[in-house]
């Protein structure tokens, strides 16, 4: 086969080598460019499917994942797919390096290259490039950029003011300096494995570049107080609050969060809990794993909206007596907890669906309520020396 060379600028020359399309810069054997994306369309796909993307990677993710990949790859000749290659970084570098036309993949390693090989425009370049595409908000393109310590070239503030709007990166960058935690960006905090495997590693997620999603951590000495500025995040959903071994009480916090739909309370030693839950008037969903309490803050039943109670792996003795006032409660799960008895009020909960609860405490008015929500007996664990049954109302 003979060799063909094509000269992209003055630092990049592409070579056909044995059949491969090689990547030279500055004379030196950069990588192998391995793939190609190709996908035939009708011409009256073809304007649609160019403006619904702004980059390559989008397009090659809805290749891979929604679309059938035309088997044209495998039978383009070598010297096809080398000039479609030159043709492509041909364009990349016409356009000022803008890694929207190449696939991450290449593109940044290759930036990088450039800016190492003292490529002028490469170094101007490289920064800009990287906030832009943080700022595109395509999860895959941000988790590949963190992953790859591409943004540890950027500043706090310039890496915040990428991926949020200004009040929220503001606001991060506040509560960074103030507690003294470095947060890292995830997709959703369904992908982080269990708390254990973090190391304190401290998160948040972000939805239209505001954060829905954050993490607080508690010791004894800090914070040693609940962070007011939290209420700045005014789409926050979801917040996680965890209590280290030597913190004795969550610090109450002053200020309401009228967003937060979920609160999740990890305590990993005898931590109590303030009489402050009225401070989240639209909490949906509360759960509370380990702590050392005899029974909730009586502010609990202030949450009319709240429809999930989970309480774990707890000291508890009572729950609220006024338990009745929690009118939209369709999940109750009291697993693993020392209750004593469960209050008369219960019974007056109307639309429970789901039900977990040790089966000593199910005397014959609450097996009455029980048959009265239809719940099917589902599952039963024996822990500690005691029976914990689950119900649920099969829905049909």
């Amino acid at each position: 086969m003979e060799l063909k060379e094509f000269k992209v600028n003055d630092f990049i020359l592409l070579k056909l080598e044995n059949g491969n399309t090689n990547i030279y810069l500055n004379g030196h054997y950069f990588r192998q460019c391995k793939y190609l994306p190709i996908k035939k369309l009708h011409l009256n796909q073809l304007d649609e499917f160019i403006t619904e993307f702004t980059s390559i990677d989008e397009i090659v993710e809805v290749l891979d994942n929604k679309l059938e990949l035309d088997k044209l790859n495998e039978r383009i000749t070598p010297e096809t797919e080398f000039w479609a290659h030159c043709s492509n970084l041909q364009v990349w570098a016409e356009s000022e390096y803008d890694t929207n036309l190449l696939h991450r993949n290449l593109a940044f390693p290759l930036l990088k290259g450039l800016m190492e090989a003292g490529d002028p425009l490469a170094k101007l370049k490289f920064n800009e490039e990287i906030a832009g595409r943080l700022e595109s908000g395509v999860p895959s393109v941000i988790n590949y950029l963190i992953e790859n310590k591409y943004t540890q070239n950027l500043s706090r503030e310039d890496f915040f003011s990428a991926l949020l709007k200004a009040e929220d990166a503001m606001a991060l960058l506040e509560l960074e300096q103030n507690y003294h935690e470095i947060y890292g960006w995830v997709e959703n905090f369904e992908t982080l494995r269990s708390i254990t495997e973090k190391k304190h590693t401290t998160y948040f997620a972000i939805k239209n570049k505001k954060i829905i999603e954050l993490e607080l951590f508690f010791s004894k000495t800090s914070p040693n107080k609940f962070p007011n500025l939290i209420n700045k995040f005014d789409n926050l959903k979801t917040l996680y609050i965890h209590l280290n071994e030597y913190t004795d009480l969550l610090p109450p916090p002053k200020v309401k969060l009228q967003s937060l739909e979920e609160l999740r309370i990890f305590s990993y030693g005898e931590t109590t809990l303030p009489d402050s839950f009225d401070k989240f008037p639209n909490l949906k969903r509360l759960y509370i794993y380990g702590g050392y309490f005899e029974t909730t803050p009586d502010s609990i039943t202030t949450l009319r909206n709240l429809k999930l109670l989970l309480i774990n792996r707890t000291s508890l003795r009572h729950l609220p007596d006024f338990i009745d006032n929690l009118m939209s409660l369709e999940t109750l799960n009291l697993r693993y907890c020392n209750l004593w008895t469960l209050p008369k009020a219960i019974t007056k909960l109307k639309n429970i669906i789901k039900l977990e609860v040790n089966s000593d405490l199910l005397d014959e008015k609450i097996n009455e309520w029980v048959k009265s929500l239809d719940l099917v007996k589902t599952s039963e664990i024996t822990a500690s020396k005691n029976k914990y049954i689950a119900f649920k109302k099969i829905l049909i």
